[in-house]
C-alpha cells in the first residue's frame, strides 16, 4: 500500500533514518530539516513534529516501551524525547562532531557510533559509566 502525504507534512530535505514503534501502528522519521517526525503507519498523517536539533539529525531509534524516543545529530548532540509531550527530555553533550548512529539497548543505555568509534552510554542507579570501542575495520 503506498500512503500519500501531504507535501507540508513532509520532511524538507532527505529523509536520514526511520524507526517502528513496538506496536508497528506508528514511524518515527528523521532529516535535513532538524526535525524528528512522527507517523501514522495506517493513514500517513503526521501526528507529531520533534524539534530542537541545531542541524540535521542523523539517526532516530524509538525505546523498547514506545514512550521515548533517542536522536543523534549533526550539531554534535544525541537527545531523549518524550513522545506524549514532544519535549527533549535529556541531552547527550560534550562530542566535537556529528554523530552518526545511535541505537537503544537492554533497558536504561544507549548505543551510538561516531567517527570510528562505537561508544555505550549506560544509565544504571543514576550513575552514568560510558564505553569506547574502536571499529577494526
Amino acid at each position: 500500500m503506498i500512503l500519500e502525504v501531504p507535501e507540508s507534512d513532509t520532511h524538507k530535505g532527505q529523509v536520514f533514518d526511520c524507526s517502528w514503534f513496538p506496536d508497528q501502528e506508528q514511524v518515527l522519521s528523521c532529516g535535513g530539516d532538524k526535525t524528528l517526525k512522527i507517523w501514522s503507519a495506517r493513514t500517513g498523517k503526521l501526528a507529531k513534529t520533534l524539534e530542537g536539533h541545531k542541524k540535521v539529525v542523523r539517526g532516530c531509534w524509538v525505546f523498547d516501551d514506545g514512550k521515548q524516543v533517542l536522536s543523534c545529530s549533526a550539531d554534535s548532540t544525541l537527545m531523549v524525547w518524550d513522545v506524549a509531550s514532544g519535549q527533549s527530555t535529556k541531552a547527550l553533550l560534550g562530542h566535537t562532531d556529528l554523530v552518526d548512529r545511535c541505537s537503544v539497548f537492554v533497558k536504561n543505555g544507549i548505543t551510538y557510533g561516531t567517527h570510528g568509534l562505537v561508544v555505550r552510554v549506560s544509565f544504571v542507579a543514576s550513575q552514568h559509566f560510558m564505553t569506547r570501542v574502536p571499529l577494526l575495520c
